[in-house]
């Protein structure tokens, strides 16, 4: 619908002005969600600088850390921090514009070969952004759902709980994952499928240096896959998919190698782990009933010793609101769909389990 309307050329113009326009706007102003204002305010310095909204304490990891890490990046174009006196490796799990050779596997960090460091720092976001909606947007194209379902869809997601509490140090955990399932998806030509699938999933990896999120969204996609596109699973793209994740294993290997060997043996995060039975009921309902367990994003007063991203959940009302308002002929079970409504049924049981 939207290409029919640009191919009149006054649009497709008007269009690209617009755009221009905002482009232009947005490198002027150079905005980032970062809460760094929260670490000026511990320097004891104004902060200054900002458009909309206030500095959120809670995200801690990323005004005391990794926004930090970035400027020491910046600053010291090598590999190393010279200016410490331990000359630390600038290679950490949260992924930094470090000129090595892991910087092929991070383009939203090419910005900072040509641009000055505010607004690199800022295209980092909008490219993050962008690719999380348009990647989930594809994603469920593929998976079968209209684009005037699943651009909306996207946008639930990126919106969601869950997402914004997070944003900030784990972007690349969220936004690239989809990417390698979509090229897995639609490439014809298995060279191709390989390499542009290999590529995204080392893409993928170096950006989720921290593990959790790696295994919890490979789950749902696989989960997502197996339910609604079985016909995928086919010898060649099934080989496709061993190829490139040997291949994204070997490369998160070789880059992050030195340190997981330091991180397993920390306390925190190398032995942090959750077992079963050490969640609070309300916790698991909230993942049904969003909201449920949190008054804005903080955690209701019943739900003790958490805080707003471990109370956070990947989940919106619209099942329920469908649910409750759809004509009963709509919500009768079909047959044809036992296969997707048990593997997505039993996945979710699996986890809350």
């Amino acid at each position: 619908m939207l290409a029919r309307w640009l191919q009149t050329p006054s649009r497709l113009a008007s269009c690209a002005l617009l755009v221009a326009l905002a482009l232009g706007a947005f490198l002027h102003f150079a905005p980032t969600p970062s809460s760094y204002g929260k670490g000026m305010e511990v320097l004891g310095q104004p902060a200054t600088g900002l458009y909309l909204g206030r500095p959120q304490a809670i995200r801690s990891d990323e005004w005391m850390v990794y926004t930090p890490y970035v400027q020491m990046a910046v600053a010291k174009a090598p590999a190393t921090d010279t200016g410490a006196p331990y000359h630390v490796p600038l290679r950490s799990f949260m992924p930094l514009p470090v000129r090595d050779w892991g910087l092929a596997f991070k383009p939203y960090y090419w910005g900072f070969l040509v641009l000055p460091p505010a607004q690199a720092y800022a295209t980092t976001f909008l490219f993050h952004s962008l690719a999380f909606v348009l990647g989930w947007m594809l994603l469920f194209r593929v998976l079968g759902v209209r684009t005037l379902v699943a651009f909306p869809g996207a946008l639930v997601l990126y919106w969601a709980q869950f997402t914004q509490v997070w944003w900030t140090t784990n972007a690349g955990s969220f936004a690239y994952g989809p990417w390698v399932v979509v090229a897995w998806a639609t490439i014809a030509n298995p060279v191709a499928r390989t390499l542009v699938a290999s590529y995204l999933l080392c893409t993928w990896v170096i950006a989720s240096g921290y593990p959790p999120f790696l295994y919890a969204f490979g789950l749902a996609l696989a989960v997502l896959v197996a339910a609604f596109r079985r016909d995928l699973f086919t010898l060649p793209r099934v080989a496709t998919a061993l190829a490139a994740i040997v291949v994204a294993a070997a490369v998160g290997y070789a880059y992050y190698d030195a340190i997981y060997e330091v991180m397993a043996h920390t306390v925190y995060p190398g032995d942090r782990r959750v077992t079963g039975g050490g969640v609070p009921w309300q916790e698991l309902l909230a993942h049904l009933l969003p909201w449920f367990s949190t008054t804005g994003f903080e955690p209701i007063p019943q739900v003790i010793n958490s805080n707003a991203c471990e109370i956070g959940v990947l989940g919106s009302i619209l099942p329920a609101a469908a649910i409750a308002y759809s004509p009963w002929r709509t919500l009768r079970f079909d047959r044809r769909h036992r296969v997707p409504i048990a593997l997505v049924l039993g996945t979710l049981a699996f986890v809350l389990a």
